[in-house]
């Protein structure tokens, strides 16, 4: 069962990807895939902010429990979490694909200085 989500505008689901079940949250329905990633020890939760803005600017949100926090299976090695395999989850075509995100075969990856500017501009 997926808990109901404590912001506005934002869902839950869960994928499969690179052998794992990850609850993701997502906001807004199209445009270009914007993926947030959480460092430790956070959530999705740290970008609820940044979900429902970029939602509302016409982007399609991502924000994944990353492996071992939240909703998102753990794991039991320590070579699980490795900068490599956290950066093959979010880079993985499979994850897109499974995730269903990439609807156009395209993915964008926007630097700070780019999201800063989306933000300066509204």
């Amino acid at each position: 069962m997926i808990s109901p989500s404590p912001v506005d505008g934002v869902t839950f689901r869960f994928i499969e990807a690179n052998d794992l079940r990850m609850r993701i949250a997502e906001a807004g329905d199209s445009g270009p895939l914007l993926l947030l990633a959480h460092g430790w020890p956070e959530s999705w939760y740290s970008w609820r902010h940044q979900l429902t803005f970029f939602a509302e600017a016409g982007y399609r949100v991502v924000a994944p429990d990353m492996r071992g926090y939240g909703e998102t299976d753990k794991p039991p090695r320590v070579e699980d979490y490795d900068i490599v395999q956290l950066a093959n989850m979010i880079l993985s075509g499979e994850y897109a694909e499974n995730a269903d995100l990439n609807s156009d075969g395209s993915v964008n990856i926007l630097d700070i200085v780019q999201i800063v500017n989306i933000i300066l501009s509204s």
